[in-house]
């Protein structure tokens, strides 16, 4: 509860802190070739990110380090477009969920290079609820596309204060901004 009340007392534009990560993430892999005057440069993005980190709360920034322990293999140098996912009951559509992740095109019509991403889904739910076959869904997708970077986090809520599809969505951020300082 804390660590929410606290993440929503920031004056922090989350949508800027993760246009900085994915810049820099292109800057550093020497994908974005092209210099807007406007935009700050890698170092600046990185220390952006760096201080929006730093103001976790310890308890919710434990959470987001054990998740990361979970998945046990640092964010691949090359990824440079990361995509989070909420999910809750999605057995029904998460597999052709993440299958049309797999053929995203760019602006040329080339599928983009499988290791330019990371997806990052957080199944989510209240404690006492009942859940289907979101994970084994993943499970499958994973085992039939191993080229691809799929992170599942589970996350059950206790108490109804907590859960929100925006409080999922922000700790699957959180987490891939974090792993982006690490790698």
């Amino acid at each position: 509860e804390s660590a929410r009340k606290n993440s929503q007392n920031k004056k922090i534009d989350l949508i800027d802190l993760v246009d900085a990560a994915q810049k820099m993430i292109r800057q550093k892999n020497g994908t974005d070739t092209q210099v807007d005057p406007g935009k700050e440069t890698t170092p600046q993005n990185r220390k952006k990110i760096e201080a929006y980190v730093a103001g976790f709360d310890p308890e919710y920034r434990k959470m987001l380090e054990a998740y990361d322990a979970e998945i046990a293999q640092p964010m691949d140098k090359n990824a440079r477009l990361i995509v989070t996912i909420p999910a809750y009951n999605e057995e029904g559509n998460i597999y052709r969920l993440l299958t049309d992740y797999v053929r995203q095109k760019d602006s040329t019509g080339k599928i983009y290079d499988r290791k330019e991403f990371e997806v990052y889904i957080c199944f989510n739910h209240m404690h006492d609820a009942e859940t289907d076959r979101t994970e084994e869904e993943v499970t499958r997708f994973k085992k039939d596309f191993p080229d691809i970077r799929v992170h599942f986090i589970h996350k059950v809520w206790k108490d109804k204060a907590e859960r929100s599809l925006g409080y999922a969505k922000k700790i699957v951020t959180d987490l891939a901004m974090l792993r982006q300082l690490k790698s």
